[in-house]
């Protein structure tokens, strides 16, 4: 019987061993994207496999043994927030077979918190998250993809931004608003966030505001700092007075019987309108919620018949002015009273315009409003109730439309030739001109100049005539002036 054959004897066919192969050419790679290397592994499970079938004795004596039986998490996990990022740092255990190590973002456990990246590193930064705390977690993992069995994690604490320090100043009728950077906060500011009364008034990524108020009126502004994260900080507030803007005159006012479109609102005596109001018969009223009579209203908690009330109702009309007016300040106001105690109602006022009545622009939230052209206006007013036991009625709603008044003036040459005084034109086209002056312009002995000017609407011009101190007509260069509404 012939000697048993060593294995190290046997002359085997060279066969590369793709499972290894692959391995050491990600095992210096930063697995950030998990995926991508769950993927690399499967296919090089699948070439272990195809090999192993092929040639089962050469791949079981090349198979590796797996190294680091005991992999133990990074040690020391810190962090310090920096001004746009989290630097997470840690230090590398004492372990064999150690590749890379996966941070998860989670405050439960390592299974339901979100992966951040893959890094050889011992020290990243990372992304800001939403929210004041939030926890990190670290794992190591070896060559062959095994996770070590505990975890570090480390708690980070953010401060949302601090106030600004405002400082406002009236030019005419220009707000300007400066402010400070906060003191405090973890992150840079993003943008701030400004408020008229209450309303956005758009988002400013600078330390510089600017707003033209078309109505005179005290003004309460208010900054909100909010950082790169998305977390918003603390408000600071300035009120500013704003006084009537220049050359404004009343054109027209409007008071209305509350003859318009009424959803869940009612008209009564007064005028006066009734919000909000669910329009329902009376059998429905009562059969619908199962009372059988007024006193069954009254033990559910519903004093008022029209209670319970409609959560939503608004106030629509249309407004004719009578001719198209430019460069208009409409302003709506009214009155209104609560008629209960409890709850609140949430008025919104809107409007949108039309020259001809067919075509309106989209509704703009704001009781004042400048607007460029203007005949038609329609007016809305929108009510919310915070429960359905609230009413609030509304009375003396008035609608004025302020007109500014423009100059205009030139010179002209007044011919004693032109038999009824020489003709001017205006260079603006005037709805109403309330005043028209001339004079010589470089006078040499007293001199008259009249001007013949008809008030009527929509004016085009006027004529001037010049006489010496003996009433002669002479031809002098005049310079005139005219004020009125456009």
């Amino acid at each position: 019987m012939a000697d048993p054959i060593a294995l190290e004897d046997i002359d085997f066919p060279v066969i590369m061993d793709n499972t290894d192969q692959a391995k050491r050419l990600i095992r210096g790679l930063q697995l950030e994207d998990p995926k991508l290397y769950e993927c690399i592994m499967m296919l090089c499970e699948q070439m272990r496999q195809t090999t192993l079938a092929i040639s089962p004795i050469v791949i079981t004596l090349r198979e590796r043994t797996p190294v680091g039986a005991l992999l133990y998490p990074p040690i020391n996990f810190t962090n310090v927030v920096t001004k746009r990022t989290i630097r997470l740092s840690w230090d590398k255990p004492d372990v064999p077979g150690l590749l890379s190590y996966e941070i998860r973002f989670g405050t439960v456990s390592w299974d339901t918190s979100q992966f951040v990246l893959r890094t050889q590193s011992t020290q990243v930064d990372v992304a800001p998250f939403v929210g004041l705390t939030g926890t990190f977690r670290i794992k190591s993992l070896n060559d062959l993809g095994n996770y070590s069995d505990l975890e570090a994690t480390t708690d980070v604490l953010i401060v949302p931004p601090g106030a600004v320090v405002i400082t406002g100043q009236v030019i005419d009728n220009n707000i300007l608003l400066q402010w400070t950077e906060p003191l405090t906060g973890s992150y840079e500011i993003d943008y701030y966030e400004i408020f008229k009364d209450g309303e956005s008034q758009g988002y400013i990524e600078g330390n510089f505001f600017s707003s033209f108020e078309v109505v005179a009126g005290a003004y309460l502004y208010t900054i909100v700092p909010v950082d790169i994260a998305g977390n918003i900080g603390d408000p600071a507030s300035i009120e500013l007075l704003v006084n009537q803007p220049p050359d404004y005159v009343l054109q027209d006012e409007f008071l209305s019987s509350f003859n318009g479109t009424k959803v869940n609102t009612v008209k009564i005596d007064g005028p006066s309108l009734i919000a909000c109001v669910a329009p329902e018969t009376w059998q429905f009223h009562f059969q619908s919620r199962t009372w059988s009579d007024p006193e069954d209203q009254i033990t559910a908690g519903y004093p008022i018949y029209v209670q319970p009330t409609a959560l939503t109702g608004s106030y629509e009309e249309v407004v004719d002015f009578g001719v198209v007016m430019k460069n208009v300040i409409a302003t709506i106001r009214f009155n209104s009273e609560k008629l209960i105690q409890e709850g609140t109602m949430l008025v919104v006022t809107m409007m949108a315009v039309s020259d001809d009545g067919v075509t309106y622009t989209p509704f703009v939230h704001g009781a004042s409003q400048f607007l460029p052209s203007l005949r038609y206006l329609k007016l809305r007013i929108e009510f919310t109730a915070s429960e359905d036991t609230v009413l609030m009625r509304v009375f003396n709603l008035l609608v004025n439309i302020a007109v500014k008044r423009e100059n205009d003036g030139g010179e002209v040459i007044a011919s004693k030739d032109d038999a009824l005084g020489t003709q001017v034109y205006f260079t603006k086209i005037f709805k109403d001109v309330e005043s028209v002056t001339a004079t010589i312009k470089t006078p040499q002995e007293p001199f008259t100049v009249v001007v013949d000017f008809q008030d009527v609407p929509d004016p085009v011009g006027f004529r001037v005539f010049v006489f010496d101190s003996t009433g002669n007509r002479v031809s002098k260069t005049v310079e005139w002036k005219a004020r009125g509404v456009v």
